[in-house]
């Protein structure tokens, strides 16, 4: 799946961006630009998981939310640089603390699959991380900003 949808960008958030996840929102934040999506891991988690691993139909339903919650800021698909991020449970889930320290937009999908393929039924696509509700969350929402605004990857920064 390609990592490009929607139109042009009213607003520009370009080059490296930090995200930062919180209980009810999640920060994008650029080179004096900050934009506030108003939906957070913690938010989707407790409203709409309750399968541990969430069902598909509740994948699908968090995945709309975010759609929309992306869609109320008001910017658009652009080429962008890629997001950055020190937060420790998002590196684990990502497997950048130890590892890597980039992962590209296509990487995220190929985790957010293998969390999809965990819906199905198939437990050891998911691989040895065992993510939580909240992880599970973070995912999908990193992963909808990477498709619906334009970001290229995810770097680990360090300090």
């Amino acid at each position: 799946m390609a990592c490009r949808y929607g139109a042009a960008n009213a607003m520009k958030l370009t080059d490296a961006a930090w995200i930062r996840f919180e209980h009810v929102q999640t920060t994008l934040s650029s080179a004096g630009a900050k934009v506030v999506v108003p939906v957070g891991a913690y938010a989707i988690a407790q409203r709409l998981f309750r399968h541990d691993p969430p069902l598909s139909g509740e994948i699908e339903q968090a995945i709309d939310v975010v759609e929309e919650a992306l869609d109320s800021t008001g910017l658009r698909y652009s080429e962008r640089g890629d997001l950055q991020s020190t937060d420790p449970k998002l590196l684990d889930i990502l497997g950048l603390r130890a590892g890597d320290i980039l992962l590209t937009c296509e990487q995220v999908e190929m985790q957010f699959e293998c969390l999809a393929s965990m819906t199905l039924g198939q437990p050891a696509a998911r691989g040895p991380t065992a993510l939580s509700s909240e992880g599970d969350s973070m995912l999908i929402i990193l992963r909808e900003c990477m498709h619906h605004l334009g970001y290229q990857g995810i770097h680990r920064v360090t300090g």
